[in-house]
């Protein structure tokens, strides 16, 4: 009667932990991610099938990349990962910063703050996308934009509203 009562036990044993949904698991491997300072901000995505971890996106760096699969790795329930994360070149590390220096200099000025646009920026190239209020604030934005270090030029794509 004891040995029976211990078989289950012992077969719990030898499975390791219970096996835990899919959910759950993209959750722990996210809030990894999330609390690991070296890499939070980048942009990674998580997926996760039968136990197994998909992660995909970019970091700025192999070493960020090599962290973020060290993490999913070591989440409870993960029975194996797949990286699929690419590190970004530096051009896509130089449109960012083009495209940081734009917004921030948008912001420094008045005469820019009342601006609805997206900023993206392509090999250097700036695009202005959305709405302003009037001519000589489309303008202005074209203006500063164009002056940013590393701008090559700017694709104004502003409608007056």
């Amino acid at each position: 009667m004891k040995l029976v009562l211990l078989l289950p036990a012992l077969a719990l044993c030898a499975a390791g932990f219970p096996e835990r949904p899919d959910q759950w698991i993209t959750g722990k491997v996210l809030s990894a991610l999330v609390f690991a300072k070296e890499i939070s901000g980048q942009k990674v995505e998580v997926d996760t099938k039968d136990g197994v971890v998909t992660l995909s996106g970019k970091t700025d760096s192999a070493t960020q990349r090599d962290l973020a699969v060290a993490l999913a790795r070591g989440a409870e329930g993960v029975k194996d990962v797949v990286n699929l994360i690419e590190v970004k070149t530096q051009g896509e590390r130089r449109d960012e910063a083009i495209s940081a220096s734009v917004q921030a200099a948008l912001a420094s000025r008045p005469a820019t703050v009342g601006l609805k646009l997206s900023i993206t920026t392509t090999d250097g190239m700036v695009t202005l996308d959305g709405t302003a209020q009037n001519q000589n604030q489309v303008e202005l934005a074209v203006k500063i934009a164009g002056g940013v270090a590393g701008a090559r030029g700017v694709d104004n794509r502003l409608a007056i509203k």
